[in-house]
């Protein structure tokens, strides 16, 4: 009890942020070795002579000599949303299609072999099994499919991106 009372009753000993800040600036002073950094204020700032800004260039719009640029399927302008959305529309309907078609393939043949199971359960020999075999194939190359869509998807996103076309262009 008696040491609380003297923890509060004792001064603190500790510097203030004032004191702190006089030996700072007293130890800066001090250094006479190295040159005292400068100080820029606003008096230095406005002394500068603004720079104009650069010119741009005009844009050039197309005229009745000068048809919209286009591609050779009769697609908008190149930088327009609706040019992105018409070349994107066909990859993605593919990849859509592929997939699906590959997921019901895969889905047929898994059902034929398990079909196929019981048969051979019970000591026949059904035709569900080879054709259970013929989809496992088929699956596999629609599953090619599938990844060969996807990568012209990416890559005509990348493409798009590349352009500097927003992102939500391309997307469905």
């Amino acid at each position: 009890m008696l040491a609380a009372c003297l923890c509060v009753v004792v001064p603190s000993a500790e510097q203030s942020l004032a004191d702190v800040a006089r030996n700072t600036e007293s130890a800066r002073n001090a250094s006479a070795g190295r040159p005292r950094p400068k100080v820029y204020t606003n008096k230095d700032l406005s002394a500068v002579d603004h720079m104009p800004p650069a010119p741009t260039p005009p844009k050039s719009t197309p005229t009745a000599s000068q048809p919209a640029p286009s591609d050779s399927q009769g697609l908008p302008d190149v930088k327009s949303e609706a040019y992105w959305r018409a070349r994107m529309r066909p990859l993605r309907e593919r990849l859509e299609s592929a997939r699906a078609l590959a997921d019901e393939t895969k889905r047929r043949a898994e059902t034929l072999m398990r079909s196929a199971d019981r048969c051979f359960m019970i000591g026949v020999v059904c035709a569900d099994y080879t054709e259970s075999l013929r989809l496992t194939e088929e699956h596999k190359t629609l599953v090619a499919e599938v990844e060969r869509a996807q990568r012209d998807v990416a890559a005509l996103e990348e493409e798009a991106r590349r352009a500097g076309v927003p992102p939500g262009w391309v997307r469905e």
